[in-house]
Formats: structure tokens, sequence, C-alpha cells
């Protein structure tokens, strides 16, 4: 389904109750402020989520808890400031997220560590002063790591040997 360019603010709780099998959802270029607890709650099947280019300040707890196919999510140019422990806790099988374009200004360590799948994680163009050094200890897949354009001001030990098994760390 594909709303993308519209005028949605709010997602409501449950928004889509009706269209339990949606599998790509595109909400990217409205004005997203607000997004429900529950609004993706019958999402089960959900594979691909493109909300970039909104006005999303932050991601609740266990927000797609229930979108268990999630694989790829698209978040960049909001205004996240950070990501929380929970966001995507329930989606193991995660192996893209682009987060660039935000206002983020730190990587909790727990915020990745359920998506063992991460193949891919966009988080160039935000406020990054430090990366924790057990922020990416549990995703062994993850190849592609962007980081540019941020104030990143220290490098840790532990991302040096990381990083070697990394395409690319910018």
């Amino acid at each position: 389904m594909d709303l993308s360019g519209n005028s949605i603010t709010t997602l409501h709780s449950q928004t889509f109750f009706s269209d339990i099998r949606l599998v790509r959802l595109s909400l990217s270029m409205n004005s997203i402020t607000d997004i429900q607890q529950s609004s993706f709650e019958s999402y089960s099947k959900l594979n691909y989520l493109h909300m970039s280019g909104n006005k999303i300040t932050s991601l609740n707890a266990d927000l797609f808890k229930n979108s268990v196919e999630l694989d790829w999510v698209e978040l960049a140019d909001n205004s996240f400031t950070d990501v929380h422990p929970s966001a995507f806790r329930n989606n193991s099988k995660l192996k893209q997220v682009d987060m660039s374009g935000n206002k983020i200004s730190s990587i909790h360590p727990d915020s990745f560590i359920h998506n063992t799948a991460m193949e891919w994680l966009d988080l160039k163009v935000n406020n990054i002063i430090d990366v924790d050094p057990s922020a990416f200890q549990n995703n062994s897949y993850l190849i592609h790591l962007y980081t540019s354009r941020n104030k990143i001001n220290s490098i840790h030990q532990t991302h040096l040997y990381i990083s070697l098994h990394w395409d690319r760390f910018v």
C-alpha cells in the first residue's frame, strides 16, 4: 500500500486493521508526528516499511512487536534523537534499516541487540558523538554500517576489531 506524499499527521491505533495481510507499506513524505502504540499491531506479515521524510521524533518501545516478518525499514529524514532499546526487539529478521538524516546523538547498546540478521544500517548525517563498543555485538551479519557526517569524536578499540568484518564503517 502506497500512501506517500499525502498530509497524514497521525497513525492511530490499528489504522489499517482490516488489511492484516499487508506486506509493504509506504507512508513517506507525509507530516507524521505521532504514531500510537498499536498502530502496527495487526501487521504480522509486514516486511517493508517506508516512513522517510516525516516529522517523527521517537519510536515507542515494541512499536513493531507483531511485525515479526519486518526485514526492511526506512526512517530517514525524520527528527529522531535516539533509538529506543525495545523499538525493534521482536524483529529478528530485520536486515536493512535506514535512519540517516535524523538527530540521533547516541546508540543504546541494546537498540539492535535482537536484530541478529541485520546486514545494512545507515546512520549517516545524524548527531552521533559516540558509539558504545557493545552496540553491534550481536550483529555478526552487519557488513554495511554508514556513520559519515556525524560528530563521532572517538573510536574504541573494539570497533577496530569489529570493523574488519564490515564492508564500510564511514
